[in-house]
């Protein structure tokens, strides 16, 4: 028998079965590890929403890092991110060591520079000495956000492709 699962909303527990494992009142975090991928697309567990970056110098919107994806596609250009207390009241990072990730493709001509916001901080590889943030272009930035203080942030880029 294929993997089914009955219920993962409003509850800590749901019934899932596995023709070799049965997960009856396992934790939702058991049950997806036994369900198929296109069973917890199905009940919309992973979005995967993407937002065309546009080639100007533009400022990256809030709504544009809730998206998860953005797809940047033009020559090389320099775009500021949100600041830190934007991020966080839009986002509903409302303790500290809360976090979004999110990624940039960069199918452009040229290097994607991100400068940070107020009350930002930028880490990992491809950040520079003022704390911008460097995608070359055929590459993929990888980012976490995390919530550090009521009016701060820490940007971390968790891959290593330029």
């Amino acid at each position: 028998m294929a993997n089914t699962l009955e219920s993962l909303s409003g509850t800590t527990k749901v019934a899932a079965h596995n023709s070799s494992v049965d997960l009856v009142d396992k934790s939702p975090l058991q049950a997806y590890q036994a369900a198929s991928f296109s069973q917890i697309v199905d009940l919309g567990r992973i979005r995967m929403n993407e937002v065309i970056l546009s080639d100007d110098t533009v400022a990256i919107k809030v709504g544009d890092l809730n998206k998860e994806i953005l797809v940047f596609s033009g020559a090389a250009r320099t775009k500021d991110l949100p600041n830190a207390a934007g991020i966080i009241s839009s986002l509903g990072l409302e303790n500290d060591n809360e976090v979004i990730e999110f990624l940039i493709i960069n199918n452009g001509s040229g290097a994607l520079t991100l400068t940070k916001g107020t009350g930002t901080t930028a880490q990992g590889p491809n950040s520079t000495a003022d704390d911008n943030l460097i995608i070359t272009n055929g590459k993929v930035g990888k980012f976490i956000i995390r919530r550090t203080a009521s009016d701060a942030i820490t940007i971390y880029r968790v891959n290593n492709e330029a």
